[in-house]
């Protein structure tokens, strides 16, 4: 679905209700902005859902495969990554982590090897009893990496790696969707949709009419199985 279609339902939906409920353009712009977040914020794990000793949301991305697929489009890969004295800046649009790797080097009957190994992301408190234990401290093999931000040292919002021996690394992350933008004229008292300057979703279609119920609910208003129904012969008949 396209914004303008998006909007369209949501105004075929309002002339339902008894009070005539639906956005005007200038709010449909931001509805779309707050929702396009909101959405993000659920399936990447809504931190207000976690219970007391049990840090987990009902829907977050690595629950299934199926989840995993519809926030791939916000993967993002930094291969050889230069990390200097141990560290590296956070890079730009991180927002969730995924993992970190670096090649191991070691000798194997004779015979230099390289070995990928995971870099595993701490807290402080956690980076502290790893450093403090002999036999759990962060070596060559096994690597281990905390993220700061907002220090006054150089270089800011930066993962520091123990052992800072690391001169590269490969890091996976996520970034935010892109932001939609709902670009129009009004010609008569009729929004034409500027599709060219507009910006769509990112989301796959099957994760449309999520972002229909997000901004329905700005409204108060119930998205129903019928609704659902209705709407679908509607475009049908549009041959859509």
């Amino acid at each position: 679905m396209t914004l303008m279609q998006m909007y369209d339902f949501i105004k075929f939906i309002g002339d339902k209700d008894f009070n005539g409920n639906f956005f005007k353009p200038e709010h449909y712009k931001l509805a779309i902005i707050a929702a396009n977040i909101d959405l993000f914020k659920k399936v990447t794990g809504l931190p207000e859902e976690y219970q007391p000793g049990t840090p987990v949301a009902r829907e977050y991305f690595e629950m299934n495969h199926k989840a995993l697929a519809e926030i791939s489009a916000f993967k993002l890969h930094v291969f050889d990554q230069a990390v200097s004295s141990g560290a590296f800046a956070i890079p730009t649009g991180y927002v969730y982590w995924d993992s970190m790797t670096y090649n191991w080097q070691t000798t194997v009957d004779g015979q230099a090897r390289t070995f990928p190994r995971p870099v595993e992301l701490l807290r402080e408190s956690e980076l502290a009893d790893r450093r403090g234990n002999f036999t759990k401290a962060p070596s060559a093999k096994y690597p281990v990496t905390v993220m700061r931000r907002n220090m006054t040292e150089s270089p800011n919002d930066r993962f520091d790696l123990y052992p800072n021996t690391i001169n590269a690394v490969d890091i996976h992350y996520y970034r935010m969707p892109v932001e939609p933008v709902f670009d129009y004229t009004i010609v008569d008292n009729e929004i034409i949709y500027a599709s060219g300057t507009s910006t769509e979703f990112e989301w796959g279609k099957e994760k449309h009419m999520d972002l229909v119920r997000i901004m329905m609910s700005y409204l108060g208003m119930n998205l129903t199985k019928q609704d659902l129904i209705q709407y679908a012969e509607m475009q049908k008949a549009k041959g859509i």
